[in-house]
């Protein structure tokens, strides 16, 4: 009976820790929040501006607005995953950033998208801040620096893929590639 409890501890002790998969999915989650969502947006911008015909000074008002929605959006956003569970707040802010990033691409003048990317700047820094809160709640504090600096990179995977995919799309549709 002994050796059968021991097998199954030895067994146990060889299965990946479930906070693996957290951190792989958080990465992804700050590569589209913040690599997508919020970095990417300023390699657009010059394109937007324009086919806008924006002067300087509405390109800077619209990235402002961009960054404004995300430290407001910051300020509440580890209590509302408090509230209600960080999944939920994270698959929220996504949406909603996913969906605001499509609705930039249908603006017509500055002040809608200002508007757009004040609420992008809102679901990004949802998902992003409610996704760092998991790698204290998932690793020991021996390990808690690692993980935190795997999510970190996970913004660097999202430049990364827009720095290679928005010259692609730039080359095809070089009048409206920013939409």
């Amino acid at each position: 009976m002994g050796q059968g409890v021991e097998l199954t501890q030895k067994k146990r002790g060889k299965r990946l820790h479930y906070g693996w998969a957290i951190l792989v999915t958080g990465i992804l989650v700050v590569g589209g929040a913040l690599g997508l969502a919020r970095f990417g947006f300023g390699m657009i911008l010059p394109s937007m501006q324009q086919g806008l015909g924006l002067t300087h000074n509405q390109t800077g008002f619209i990235a402002s607005a961009n960054m404004f929605g995300y430290f407001i959006s910051a300020l509440g956003a580890g209590l509302l995953a408090s509230r209600f569970g960080p999944r939920v707040i994270i698959a929220l802010g996504l949406l909603w950033a996913g969906l605001t990033m499509v609705a930039t691409g249908l603006v017509n003048d500055p002040y809608s998208a200002a508007l757009v990317r004040f609420l992008t700047g809102i679901g990004s820094a949802g998902a992003n801040v409610s996704v760092m809160g998991l790698a204290a709640a998932w690793f020991a504090a021996s390990r808690r620096g690692m993980a935190t600096g795997f999510l970190v990179g996970g913004s660097g995977l999202g430049i990364f893929f827009t720095g290679w995919a928005i010259p692609q799309v730039n080359s095809m549709y070089p009048e409206e590639a920013w939409r």
